[in-house]
């Protein structure tokens, strides 16, 4: 039974290098746009918002302000504030359109299926739905939870979040259901286990590819982005190995 599972794992990661042909340069294109497009956006909002936040002035003595000063300073502060939740709801909006589209281009050339319209709206649907569920677990328990303990369990939710986001996608792409959100739930908690390996692979793979950037970079001088640039390979290279590992689990 051991000797079988030992050799299943193997047959998936050979299987994942198995599957790489030259739209591999095709995936790591469409990455490279999807985080140029997000620095472009997230720029463009902060910079609307340093603007906007520049026309509150709370420097003033606001005790020394009269009734008409102190409404017009009041005015400006519930003005910003709506401005600032109607730009993150803009914003997330906009990163959900981005990764919709860029994301759904780059799994469907690693699972080799069709992207389409059909796909795109239902994927965009998903994402509407996944995306900004664990945003808001991750704000809650910044503005919530004690600051001690909060970075933790955030980091903790960055985690949880990668990993059923990598078994919902290889299960979306089947059928393009937005049910597979609760099977990928139900996959990842009940096989839990089956997931461990894989993820110690490549885990020990990225640190044996982060040590030898750090050898050869301590001693050459290498660009920063050289490294930006493996960890997209490496990146792109576990999409097709969690292909594999959910077609697998979930036959």
């Amino acid at each position: 039974m051991k000797d079988n599972f030992i050799k299943q794992n193997y047959v998936l990661f050979i299987n994942s290098f198995k599957k790489i042909n030259l739209k591999f340069f095709l995936i790591l294109a469409f990455d490279i746009l999807f985080y140029f497009i997000f620095m472009q956006i997230g720029n463009f909002f902060i910079k609307i918002i340093e603007k906007k936040a520049a026309n509150v002035d709370l420097t003033q003595n606001l005790l020394g302000l009269n009734q008409q000063a102190a409404a017009g300073l009041l005015g400006s502060v519930r003005g910003f504030f709506f401005f600032l939740i109607f730009s993150a709801i803009l914003f997330l909006l906009l990163m959900v359109i981005n990764w919709s589209i860029f994301k759904g281009l780059i799994w469907t050339i690693t699972a080799n299926k069709k992207f389409n319209f059909n796909f795109l709206k239902k994927f965009f649907l998903l994402n509407l739905v996944w995306l900004p569920f664990w945003f808001l677990l991750i704000f809650l328990f910044a503005v919530i939870i004690n600051p001690a303990t909060a970075p933790i369990l955030m980091i903790i939710t960055v985690i949880t979040a990668f990993y059923f986001t990598n078994i919902l996608y290889p299960l979306f792409l089947r059928d393009n259901k937005l049910r597979k959100i609760k099977e990928a739930f139900k996959l990842g908690i009940k096989k839990i286990h089956y997931f461990i390996v894989p993820y110690a692979v490549i885990g020990v793979l990225f640190y044996i590819i982060s040590k030898a950037y750090s050898l050869i970079a301590a001693n050459i001088g290498l660009n920063p982005n050289v490294f930006f640039g493996i960890l997209l390979v490496f990146i792109a290279w576990a999409r097709y190995y969690f292909v594999e590992i959910v077609g697998s689990l979930s036959k």
